[in-house]
């Protein structure tokens, strides 16, 4: 009987879905890189076709970016909008962050079955922990950076290379460099060149592979970004290239040394130095053909010789290494761009942490000709282990890292609350810059569209939220604010209000200032002063607790052990404007401390 092709749903794929719920749950609100793509969805759900509503018209952006992830999004959110009564628009942000999770996580899930079909069961297991571990890869997956809409395209092109369907690989890619991400061109165009240099493919392949992506994705781009931009024609990503690449702007945002990628980006995103260490050795060894095995590899009681004489022409390493060649010279490219930033390679993650994988694999199968072979599974298990530690620090910091969403929120509760609920006068509130760059977006305002209201409760009158930006501007419409939330301390600063009035301070909100070293140092120092000690007294209390509370108890003070690490500032003020002659304290005044 012929196997199944169905794609199998093992536990270490629930385990993968559940950490990316957990990332998206812990900080649902986005940064600036991603309003662009969340701001469109929410005009696509909400707004449709009258595009004079939608946002970009009125914040463009420096550059324009594509609208063809946002609309397949927004396709698939906006009938369970309609189906399920959400409370808050910000649920629905949830929704379509979560769908592009989905999408993402399901990407890797379908190479980690590849892997195992062609590197064995060790390989794939040791894929899903190493990436599962890697702090950005997981918490950017459901983020709506143009990146992230690129990344699946790119994991299912290297789906396809390592089972030598190169031609598919190419058309992804070069789909996937015009529609999302332009500095894809450059992976597509040495992955062409290597594919020539290597004989794998013949010169018309090539050029048909990479024209046929090139021509549906430009039909697909100008279709949609014409009509949604209004203008024709209308090719996002080579706008952002001209912009970008032609002209140098990118240099406007930082400009790092050319090895940066090398020395602080890539191992930032690996998020363990030891998947570095072994990458190498799975690239450069061959499992398959080596001398050292004595029994033939199997797939399913299948000798694997046999399967890729079948499927392959060649050894499964053989595509591998020309992913990594791909992708070794496209960062040694792309770093003569003075602009960098980790989601700028975070497309070659994959690559390297399928060749660490095959590594750590072939390692321990060599254990029989060396006894430090046999310490490797210990060694990784316990780096991984620490690398969930270092992400869960790292989530923790991110999560007090979106005080514009926070806000806003905040500023939702005061204002109804202080209404029963309902309003019948209009209200403007002012957002600053700062705000709207950490959280503050469409979604996280009131309800605006009846056709979505499932409750009279709901409807709160209204608010008009404003995001002027120039000091002109501002001079002009201040007097029309009856709340402000912003950066500034406006009792220090001294911004005047109306003859009459003054600003009250109704709350602050809390954001991330850095990590708290001095207690690092302090634990550092107490375990080179005495380690046995230090380590004693670390697992007596780990069994106290335990047996005091449980798991549940050891969890919870590891929490409160990572949340120490963390440090927060006061980032974001709410502020109401009301009458000086006003004795009494509203009960909007909650006065917190800081959330």
């Amino acid at each position: 009987m012929a196997e199944s092709n169905r794609l199998r749903i093992g536990w270490l794929d629930h385990f993968m879905l559940h950490i990316m719920c957990a990332y998206l749950l812990i900080a649902p609100y986005t940064k600036v890189e991603e309003s662009f793509n969340i701001q469109a969805i929410h005009d696509m759900v909400f707004y449709g076709s009258d595009i004079s509503q939608y946002d970009h018209l009125q914040f463009p952006g420096v550059v324009p970016r594509t609208f063809v992830g946002a609309l397949v999004i927004s396709l698939v959110v906006k009938p369970i909008a309609y189906l399920i009564p959400f409370t808050k628009k910000i649920e629905i942000q949830s929704v379509a962050r979560l769908i592009l999770g989905v999408i993402n996580t399901f990407a890797v899930i379908n190479l980690r079955h590849s892997v195992k079909k062609l590197f064995g069961i060790g390989p794939s297991r040791w894929f899903m922990l190493f990436t599962m571990s890697q702090f950005h890869y997981m918490f950017y997956s459901s983020r709506t950076l143009p990146n992230m809409f690129a990344l699946p395209l790119v994991v299912y092109a290297y789906q396809a290379i390592l089972e030598e369907r190169y031609e598919t690989g190419l058309t992804i890619l070069s789909f996937t460099s015009i529609v999302f991400r332009a500095e894809l061109a450059l992976l597509t165009g040495i992955l062409a060149l290597t594919l020539l240099g290597t004989r794998k493919r013949p010169f018309w392949n090539v050029v048909q592979s990479g024209v046929l992506g090139l021509g549906f994705g430009t039909m697909i781009s100008l279709a949609v970004d014409s009509y949604f931009w209004q203008q024709f024609p209308k090719i996002p990503e080579v706008d952002g290239f001209i912009f970008n690449a032609i002209e140098g702007n990118s240099s406007f945002w930082g400009e790092e040394p050319y090895w940066a990628y090398f020395t602080k980006h890539i191992p930032n995103l690996t998020n363990n130095p030891l998947i570095l260490v072994v990458a190498p050795i799975g690239l450069l060894i061959s499992d398959q053909t080596s001398s050292f095995n004595k029994k033939p590899i199997t797939v399913n009681g299948k000798p694997l010789k046999s399967i890729l004489k079948k499927t392959t022409s060649a050894s499964p390493i053989t595509a591998l290494r020309i992913l990594a060649i791909t992708s070794l010279l496209y960062v040694l490219v792309y770093s003569l761009q003075p602009h960098k930033e980790l989601r700028f390679v975070i497309y070659i993650m994959p690559v390297i942490t399928i060749m660490a994988s095959n590594g750590v694999s072939i390692l321990y199968k060599r254990r029989s000709r060396n006894y430090l072979f046999r310490l490797i599974p210990i060694i990784m298990s316990l780096s991984v282990f620490l690398a969930f530690n270092v992400s869960v620090m790292k989530m923790l910091a991110s999560s007090v890292n979106y005080p514009g969403g926070v806000a806003l929120s905040r500023f939702h509760e005061i204002y109804q609350s202080s209404h029963n609920g309902r309003s019948a006068e209009g209200i403007t509130v002012h957002l600053d810059v700062p705000v709207c760059m950490t959280g503050a977006t469409r979604f996280g305002q009131l309800w605006d569209s009846a056709n979505f209201i499932k409750n009279e409760d709901e409807k709160t009158g209204f608010v008009i939220y404003d995001k002027s930006e120039d000091e002109a501007t501002l001079d002009k419409v201040w007097s029309t604010f009856d709340y402000f939330i912003g950066i500034a301390d406006l009792n220090e600063t001294g911004i005047p209000s109306l003859d009459g009035y003054e600003w009250q301070h109704l709350d602050v909100i809390s954001g991330l200032e850095g990590f708290n070293t001095k207690l690092v140092r302090d634990f550092v120092n107490q375990i080179r002063a005495d380690p046995f000690l230090k380590i004693n007294n670390i697992k007596e209390g780990l069994i106290a607790t335990h047996r005091n509370g449980g798991l549940k108890a050891v969890i919870s003070n590891l929490f409160g052990l990572w949340k120490e690490l963390v440090l927060t500032k006061d980032a974001v003020h709410i502020y109401k404007r009301v009458r000086v002659d006003d004795t009494t304290v509203s009960n909007e005044d909650p006065q917190s401390e800081g959330r």
